[in-house]
């Protein structure tokens, strides 16, 4: 977040698993609900999802730790605020 608005990198090109690559593991992303209040971001959710066979699928109990793994090491830098909730991530909205 950055005055009160997400900044979401590498949000194009979802279905790209035709080369995974080991260090980026591009085959796991998110999907984004960004919910609006009163113009200004209520909440935003990321469910964490594998791509696979050109398919997009909720990660498993198995591979949702490692994606959000992924998420924690690229946001670290940045203090991105969040929790893991079930099978989501809920980042911090700051008003």
């Amino acid at each position: 977040m950055y005055k009160g608005r997400p900044i979401l990198y590498d949000t194009g090109d979802f279905i790209d698993d035709y080369a995974v690559d080991p260090y980026l593991r591009n085959e796991y992303s998110f999907i984004f609900e960004v919910e609006l209040e009163k113009n200004r971001i209520g909440k935003l959710t990321l469910i964490p999802v594998v791509i696979k066979n050109m398919q997009v699928n909720k990660a498993s109990k198995k591979d949702f730790q490692s994606v959000v793994s992924k998420f924690k090491f690229h946001t670290s830098i940045h203090k991105t605020v969040f929790k893991e909730n079930k099978d989501r991530v809920e980042v911090a909205v700051n008003g």
